[in-house]
């Protein structure tokens, strides 16, 4: 967010944003109210229409093919397997599927997977999904694969 996204009560603090995200006062001292204050984000409509949504998450900017991708993928693994199945399965399987699917095409210059029909980016996209989930919601997991990686016993 840039600097001009925030204020102070006072009026004539200046903000500047860091790479960490926190803001720090920058210009004039700070007046020491600590009061600062978010702007709010107005999008205008072509007609005329107002709302207050511009500083909302953008889905708008998912790529829904992309997701209209994994949803088949997932359709697949479903029938194939069970729904919900890819929860119970170790982070190191997808971990090594999303390399052979991401091979398959740069190195094998294959585009589609042969089981499934559909493209390998699209399982590779799945399989980025699936990690992700394990990766909040399965620490156990990434513990075990982080301990086998650096030799222990698990």
């Amino acid at each position: 967010m840039a600097s001009s996204d925030f204020y102070c009560a006072c009026g004539k603090c200046a903000f500047e944003e860091l790479p960490s995200g926190n803001l720090t006062v920058t210009g004039t001292p700070p007046c020491g109210k600590n009061e600062v204050f978010k702007k709010e984000v107005v999008v205008t409509s072509p007609e005329g229409g107002q709302k207050f949504d511009g500083d909302k998450v953008r889905y708008d900017l998912l790529p829904r093919s992309l997701l209209r991708g994994v949803a088949f993928v997932m359709t697949h693994g479903a029938k194939k397997y069970a729904p919900y199945n890819w929860q119970k399965v170790e982070l190191h399987r997808y971990l090594s599927a999303s390399d052979r699917h991401l091979n398959a095409v740069l190195v094998d210059g294959e585009t589609t997977d042969k089981d499934s029909g559909y493209p390998h980016a699209w399982h590779y996209l799945t399989n980025a999904v699936f990690i992700a989930w394990l990766l909040v919601n399965r620490p156990d997991q990434v513990a075990e694969y982080r301990a086998e990686q650096n030799g222990e016993v698990v």
